[in-house]
């Protein structure tokens, strides 16, 4: 498996490097310095590397046997059949729950579906006052756990929590966000696996007092794998 990469001892000079893995996948770069290893290209027949692990661009890294630098690729042969979705719900930040059904892309203000989510914010306020913002994401029968991949193409086996929450205070008149989060989600008791990336905001503009924007990868097979 060839892997090229450019390495920079000093400014506007680089050193052009191509290493053939062994066949356990496992390469080394020996006695070359500089400020940072940007990796152009993992190439192998029948395989793709992850998206945000090339290009990519590290820093002052090293790996050693024991715990190497790992990127990942995948068979282009595995693609499951997954439900995908990129949805706007306007809701009001008042502190009542709403659900969303992950499976028909659906909220409603009835109990059911994947996850049960409120925000809570005053709808009268002061400029120049502070107030309490809150909210919460629970997932019905199962849970989530924080991901800080672009691809996440593989949910983990366990680490899952029932939910997340944030209270944080903003001013009158500002606007209150958690900030596109990145979760695995595992549903329906541990028999769905799947991922989201949310934000709640609150207020949102004059005419929407508030927002959940969500976007959802969920494989109903029962397979952890996410592509």
């Amino acid at each position: 498996m060839p892997i090229s990469s450019d390495s920079y001892p000093i400014a506007d000079n680089f050193v052009r490097l191509e290493k053939e893995s062994s066949t356990d996948g496992r390469f080394a770069i020996v006695g070359e310095w500089g400020s940072w290893l940007d990796i152009d290209a993992i190439k192998k027949d029948g395989y793709e590397v992850e998206p945000d692990n090339c290009p990519h661009t590290f820093g002052v890294s090293s790996g050693t046997f024991e715990s190497p630098l790992v990127f990942k690729m995948w068979s282009t042969n595995i693609h499951e059949q997954l439900i995908t979705g990129d949805k706007s719900f306007d809701i009001v930040p008042d502190g009542k729950a709403y659900f969303i059904d992950l499976t028909k892309g659906e909220i409603s203000q009835t109990e059911g579906g994947d996850l049960r989510i409120w925000v809570k914010y005053p709808e009268q306020t002061v400029h120049t006052q502070f107030y309490d913002w809150s909210c919460e994401i629970d997932v019905i029968n199962g849970g989530l756990q924080p991901g800080d991949s672009y691809s996440m193409f593989s949910a983990p086996t366990d680490g899952y929590v029932p939910s997340f929450s944030l209270q944080r205070k903003i001013r009158g008149g500002g606007r209150g966000s958690i900030g596109d989060k990145k979760f695995y989600v595992m549903l329906k008791n541990g028999k769905v696996f799947g991922r989201i990336q949310i934000d709640l905001v609150a207020p949102f503009n004059v005419g929407i007092p508030g927002l959940i924007r969500l976007s959802y990868v969920i494989n109903p097979s029962g397979s952890r794998i996410l592509r």
